[in-house]
């Protein structure tokens, strides 16, 4: 009896894990391809640093002055660099919402 009471146990949990982690994540930049385009203008120049064809997630949020302030990326090498090309660079925002969080892909090609 103790044994069907922890598998049930785990199971549960495991299944509140994992509806919470996909309820956590940031909305993408979805409709909003004018931010996408000023964000993409931004970023001219970038593919010289990197030795491959990558695609960088880059979180970031936009603030009451409609500039864009980089929350994180995953990509390391290239994390500081994104960030000095679009931290606090003021763009039309659109319908974002200020200070929520959002994800944008960001696929750099080597040329």
């Amino acid at each position: 009896m103790n044994i069907r009471k922890s598998w049930l146990l785990s199971f549960l949990f495991a299944v509140v894990l994992s509806v919470s982690a996909t309820a956590m994540t940031p909305p993408t930049v979805k409709g909003s391809s004018a931010v996408t385009e000023q964000i993409t203008e931004l970023l001219q120049g970038i593919d010289e640093q990197v030795a491959e064809s990558t695609t960088v997630y880059v979180d970031f949020m936009i603030n009451a002055k409609s500039e864009i302030i980089v929350v994180s990326t995953n990509n390391k090498n290239l994390d500081r660099t994104i960030k000095s090309k679009l931290n606090y660079k003021a763009i039309n925002s659109g319908k974002l919402e200020t200070f929520k969080k959002y994800t944008l892909p960001v696929s750099i090609q080597k040329k």
